[in-house]
């Protein structure tokens, strides 16, 4: 058998030897470990929605080392900046450098939530839209947000 070696994010035949082909797709999160850290996302102020404000949430590396087992990938808690100590849930996923999606869960069990996602994701910052997925805010309440470590 021939095998393959990786080498930022290519694969190159090199020659005989008996291994999965699989090891030379992205199927595993190593993309992610550039994540890791506490993140601080800016939302804008959306008249009749909310003001201004700031979420904290954390990428660890357990988080990045589990994400396979979680259809959303990512899973741990936020707290907004005023309110440390009130955490809370939330699941989300970096897919690639094209993509991410983050849920915020308000309430348990979790049928209010905010969407946050974007385009063109990077390990020092995440820029998108926040967005209203539950109905919890008026239609329409979304607004520009930028997170950062």
């Amino acid at each position: 058998m021939w095998y393959w070696l990786r080498r930022e994010g290519q694969c190159q035949l090199l020659g005989p030897l008996m291994l999965v082909l699989a090891a030379c797709a992205d199927s595993g999160p190593d993309y992610l470990d550039g994540y890791v850290g506490t993140w601080t996302l800016e939302v804008e102020a959306k008249d009749g929605c909310w003001p201004a404000f700031n979420l904290i949430f954390e990428v660890t590396q357990e988080d990045v080392d589990r994400s396979g087992e979680y259809p959303l990938g990512l899973y741990d808690y936020w707290w907004l900046a005023s309110t440390p100590t009130d955490r809370r849930s939330y699941s989300g996923q970096i897919t690639n450098a094209q993509r991410f999606s983050f849920a915020f869960y308000l309430d348990q069990p979790s049928e209010s939530l905010l969407d946050f996602s974007g385009t063109n994701p990077t390990p020092t910052g995440l820029t998108g839209i926040l967005g209203n997925l539950s109905g919890l805010f008026p239609d329409g309440c979304s607004a520009p947000a930028h997170a950062s470590k």
